[in-house]
């Protein structure tokens, strides 16, 4: 089967074999078992990604792992949001999970939020998401009080809203993290359950 990343014109395709898609993606398995398009010609298109995140999508289904470079260069994390999506989009928790992990490693090393990363990951991922949540811990724990009032426009307004119930929601838990580290989270926190 052969995965295509991009519009008609520049997309990049990867032939892989259908049954690593269809094991850990349904949307994959129920696409290329239908009479839809994708069915009948055995093409599936990603037109609302990057070639960066696509390919990273291709090595997961192929390996398991995730072939990123740690810290982050300031596009590490940005691409890992979009891979966030993309697994999203195909229900595949394990790869989302990896994820998480993968920007929490590059927060803990850096200890930077990046928070060039947030209007993305609004705009592409539904309120509650693993990654949202993750976002939401790292603005309240790490960011110096005014940060917010100071770069308003990097926030959208629901991310502020959600800010503001999360904080009024967790703040004892926030209090003791800021005082006494993080041991009061876990990544565990915003990962989903894995189904074998």
């Amino acid at each position: 089967m052969t995965i295509c990343i991009g519009d008609q014109e520049g997309a990049k395709k990867y032939i892989i074999p259908r049954e690593f898609a269809c094991y850990f993606s349904p949307v994959l398995k129920a696409a290329f078992n239908s009479n839809f398009i994708e069915g009948q010609t055995q093409n599936y298109r990603f037109t609302d990604t990057n070639e960066k995140a696509g390919c990273l999508l291709i090595q997961w289904l192929l390996t398991q792992k995730v072939g990123i470079y740690l810290p982050d260069d300031k596009g590490e994390n940005l691409l890992l949001c979009q891979l966030y999506v993309l697994a999203d989009h195909l229900l595949i928790p394990k790869l989302k999970n990896e994820v998480l992990a993968l920007v929490d490693s590059i927060h803990n090393l850096t200890n930077l939020t990046p928070t060039y990363c947030i209007e993305y990951v609004w705009k592409n991922t539904m309120a509650g998401s693993g990654l949202r949540r993750l976002f939401l811990t790292y603005c309240a724990l790490r960011l110096r009080p005014t940060y917010m009032a100071e770069y308003l426009g990097q926030f959208p307004k629901e991310m502020l809203v959600e800010f503001a119930v999360f904080v009024a929601e967790n703040f004892v838990k926030l209090d003791r993290g800021r005082k006494h580290g993080n041991k009061h989270w876990s990544l565990k926190d915003y990962q989903e359950p894995e189904e074998e």
